[in-house]
């Protein structure tokens, strides 16, 4: 019997414990809250982070409150366009992906509570339901650097828990999937949801550095706290992939893991990713996420995490990495001077009756030879000399589909962070023809003003 199959039977018999388990577990504490999330980034050759990723390929929908609507440009975004962003902002090197928050309370709960999240080195620029916001260097649209020193903010204040009532309504998949959760509801003035959501973008690098030496990725550790398990993973474009777990030497204050940067043809199958989305799942119950709070967050990523074509690293990010860099307090509540609240017949929340579970994913795009040759590719081509005939922005007629030259379907193959790689490689390398490609395109990175 292959070394394989006896893992793979050993997970499954994991999940059916923990599956029976989990049940068992929900509501013992007088309110429990589970929080979920994923930290990623884009790394180059030599494990440096790479900015200018706050790109947008997961749209929430319009009802989610928004502190910074130009600050996300969806990937999709068409070229040539006029709109004032933030594209790529240069200081965002790591982005805070859908962090959601669910309440198990105990039998007979009926108290209200406050939550406070803050993003240390980040800011966050959309929630639901309301929050109190701060994000220091955003005016208005006018985005400042994003430093280490910057530290956002949200406060949901007076939060009390139903047992009906829906949230808006919406057909976007990541949000609807978190909610096929068992949990409480969630009620503040005159918005339910099933949890409390944010996301956000930052100016820190990941607890782990990949560096590419040869044949081999060696790994190490810059943060402490324990990670157990790590699993590269390769998708291909064509949908199948490969994976394999990397176990560093627990307790280690900075392990070393060296293994291969490529995969041999048969390690790939389009069977790969289920195997490695039941490995996830099995780690994240272990780490305290009850069964369908694990499969939200899974299936809210499954085509970013499983589909998308990439080589990238997952890991469970240390806890106390996050309560450092993400420190999130829930306390007890009872103002009652917010116009519409209901607050008839509530009591405070104790915090010692408070039990906090954070699982957060560390995700880490790597860089490719693929790429490079993408990027190598742009920079020795053109653009379409059918573009020169553009006499002013939004006049694109169908024969000037910028979609017909080849350079630009190189970028369009590059990936989640296209954009990004292009700038990079330009700092890197520059060119005339690159220059030009970005110019023509409207490529351009933004460069905040910073003080003297």
């Amino acid at each position: 019997m292959s070394d394989r199959i006896v893992t793979n039977r050993f997970r499954t018999i994991v999940i059916a414990l923990l599956c029976a388990i989990a049940p068992l577990a929900r509501g013992a504490g007088n309110l429990v809250a589970h929080e979920w999330g994923t930290f990623t980034s884009l790394q180059d050759e030599n494990g440096n982070a790479i900015g200018g990723i706050n790109t947008d390929d997961e749209p929430v929908p319009n009802f989610v409150h928004n502190i910074a609507p130009t600050l996300l440009l969806p990937i999709n975004e068409p070229p040539l366009s006029s709109k004032s962003v933030a594209t790529c902002h240069s200081d965002v090197t790591m982005r805070l992906e859908t962090p959601v928050i669910y309440f198990h309370p105990s039998e007979g709960f009926d108290s209200l509570f406050d939550v406070k999240v803050q993003f240390r080195g980040g800011w966050l620029t959309q929630y639901f339901p309301n929050a109190i916001a701060e994000a220091p260097g955003i005016s208005q649209n006018n985005f400042g650097p994003l430093m280490p020193s910057t530290t956002g903010s949200l406060a949901w204040n007076n939060v009390s828990l139903v047992d009906s009532g829906e949230g808006p309504p919406t057909n976007a998949a990541v949000w609807t999937t978190p909610r096929r959760v068992n949990a409480a509801n969630v009620e503040i003035k005159d918005e339910r949801e099933k949890f409390l959501f944010y996301r956000g973008v930052g100016h820190l690098g990941a607890p782990l550095r990949v560096v590419r030496s040869g044949p081999e990725f060696i790994i190490t550790k810059v943060v402490g706290g324990p990670i157990d398990e790590l699993w590269l993973a390769d998708v291909r474009a064509d949908g199948t992939a490969a994976f394999r777990p990397l176990h560093p030497l627990k307790n280690s204050p900075a392990f070393l893991i060296t293994t291969p940067a490529t995969f041999v043809p048969e390690d790939y199958s389009s069977g790969a990713m289920k195997m490695l989305k039941s490995a996830l799942q099995a780690g994240l119950m272990n780490a305290g996420l009850f069964q369908d709070e694990a499969n939200a967050l899974l299936d809210t990523w499954e085509v970013s995490y499983f589909k998308s074509a990439g080589l990238r690293l997952f890991f469970f990010v240390p806890r106390n990495w996050t309560d450092v860099s993400l420190p999130l307090t829930i306390s007890s509540g009872g103002d009652c001077s917010c116009p519409g609240q209901k607050t008839t017949g509530r009591t405070a929340v104790k915090p010692a009756q408070i039990e906090i579970t954070r699982v957060m994913v560390g995700r880490i795009e790597l860089i490719t030879p693929e790429q490079r040759g993408l990027l190598a590719r742009i920079a020795a081509g053109s653009a379409t000399a059918a573009l020169n005939n553009f006499q002013s922005v939004g006049q694109n007629p169908s024969n000037n589909d910028p979609q017909n030259d080849p350079a630009y379907r190189a970028y369009l193959e590059l990936g989640r962070f296209r954009n990004a790689l292009v700038l990079d490689e330009q700092k890197r390398n520059p060119t005339p023809v690159l220059d030009d490609f970005i110019q023509r395109f409207r490529l351009q990175g933004y460069e905040p003003q910073r003080g003297r």
